[in-house]
């Protein structure tokens, strides 16, 4: 059951250009979030905004008890609700929903994850230092297992430009493999992230599960390669949502579904999301 309460800012800065992170104090939820899940936010007491902002979860953090205490979000800073949300002060209140959404698979699940590719675009890099650390074995979250250890976990990010590659030093440090792309060739390959990850699927070792979040032009060129290598993938939608509970209906996405008439039906993102298995999405309807 997700809990819904106003808690305080903790602290919130800016990383670089409009990216932000800012940190809740929230035990409860930070003991409760998993990898790929994510919270609905919003400054506490105002009219504008009136809706919270979907953040996903980059880091949990330990407090004096040396247990999970405070819960970290990276944003980027593009209209009133994150801005209203970089204005924030420590000791401010927000209120906060979650924890919210399903999680990326793990190897309860069945899922063959001895080579895990993450492919990230733009601000798309949020869910996976979670993501990597819990693969590792470096942290739990939530109720979280992590069985067996990966042979390799890897992280292809793509941005623009090379400003944008806010937190890198956070992903290199988990002992991940990190690889980068900028449209720009400011850092890395140049070119899309896409093109990177084929070159690499081809060096090899070829993944044995994908994931992915970013814009939805290129979560679709992921889904491409991924189908055309063989390799089963998972893709997080970042989707504008206003409730984060399933009741609006603001936040559907087709997928596909044999009894329906057409082939495909729409899914709540914020409930049967945000993550999907890539091959069942319907890009186009």
């Amino acid at each position: 059951m997700p809990f819904h309460r106003q808690v305080r800012v903790h602290a919130n800065e800016c990383l670089t250009g409009g990216i932000h992170k800012i940190r809740v104090e929230f035990p409860e939820l930070a003991m409760s979030l998993r990898p790929g899940q994510f919270v609905m936010i919003r400054p506490s007491g105002r009219l504008e905004p009136l809706l919270g902002r979907p953040l996903a979860l980059y880091e949990t953090v330990d407090g004096p008890s040396g247990m999970p205490e405070f819960f970290e979000l990276v944003y980027l800073v593009m209209g009133a609700g994150t801005r209203a949300l970089a204005a924030l002060q420590p000791g401010e209140p927000v209120d906060v929903w979650g924890p919210l959404g399903n999680t990326f698979p793990e190897s309860s699940n069945n899922v063959d994850l001895t080579h895990v590719m993450l492919i990230a675009g733009g601000i798309g890099q949020t869910p996976f230092l979670s993501v990597i650390k819990s693969l590792l074995g470096q942290r739990r979250y939530g109720q979280s297992q992590v069985s067996v250890m990966p042979e390799s976990v890897s992280l292809i990010w793509g941005a623009r430009t090379k400003d944008a590659l806010a937190g890198l030093d956070d992903f290199q440090a988990t002992g991940a493999r990190v690889e980068v792309a900028t449209e720009d060739g400011s850092a890395g390959h140049k070119g899309y992230v896409t093109e990177l990850a084929d070159r690499l699927i081809q060096e090899g070792p070829n993944p044995t599960a994908i994931f992915s979040c970013g814009p939805e032009p290129m979560l679709e060129a992921v889904t491409a390669l991924a189908k055309r290598c063989q390799i089963p993938a998972w893709v997080s939608l970042e989707t504008k949502m206003a409730c984060g509970y399933g009741v609006c209906f603001s936040c559907v996405c087709p997928l596909q579904d044999e009894s329906s008439d057409t082939g495909w039906d729409y899914r709540r993102v914020c409930i049967e999301g945000p993550v999907f298995k890539a091959e069942n999405i319907v890009w186009h309807t």
